[in-house]
């Protein structure tokens, strides 16, 4: 990945603060495995300095994942204990493939599907070509999946950006999330449920 600025005007104390902010960023983050043994030292820049290289990192965490380059995006997510006023704010769907021995559960928060910790999936791809193969490799490798046998489980929450993403992660194969998770409360599939969801706030 090439980063620039649009003057082209970054030097050499600008591009080792970038360094040891990506890399502080990443090992937070610990999406990837790190070449660096060590996080690099800032380079002394003025204080309006950081604070426009803080901005440019920032539009970096946005322009990144838009094409698809993830090793920046925390993606790890804390659910909350459940108290009297959220007790029904969240959305709880579950996964199960039986003849696997695979059972998932999620939450919907905000527009994301966040497995939560304990779900079983498989430890392997079933299928070599497809995107998720690299992110279901990723995540045994950072820790977030830990194998237990023939199979693996979540050790951490993890938040997808749609009910495939998850539920291909979970299958192990690329997967349809509006028909494979369901409802917990209803039993209906996320596409139904979802549909029925639309049209009531279409009614009101």
């Amino acid at each position: 990945i090439l980063i620039t600025s649009t003057a082209n005007n970054l030097h050499k104390a600008h591009v080792k603060y970038l360094e040891s902010r990506l890399v502080e960023i990443a090992r937070d983050v610990g999406a990837i495995n790190l070449e660096n043994g060590n996080t690099p030292p800032r380079s002394s820049l003025t204080e309006a300095a950081q604070s426009n290289m803080e901005s440019f990192i920032d539009t970096l965490l946005i322009v990144l994942p838009a094409i698809r380059i993830d090793s920046f995006l925390n993606k790890k997510r804390d659910v909350e204990k459940p108290t009297k006023t959220s007790e029904h704010a969240d959305t709880h769907f579950r996964l199960t493939l039986d003849r696997h021995g695979i059972s998932a559960r999620a939450v919907l928060r905000r527009g994301e599907v966040i497995v939560l910790t304990g779900s079983i999936v498989r430890a392997e791809w079933q299928r070599s070509k497809h995107t998720y193969r690299h992110l279901h490799a990723e995540l045994i490798a950072n820790g977030t999946l830990q194998i237990e046998g023939e199979k693996a489980k979540f050790v951490k929450d993890y938040a997808f950006s749609s009910p495939s993403a998850a539920a291909a992660i979970i299958s192990g194969r690329a997967a349809n999330g509006r028909s494979v998770w369901r409802h917990e409360e209803s039993g209906k599939t996320y596409g139904e449920w979802e549909d029925e969801n639309i049209q009531h706030e279409i009614r009101l």
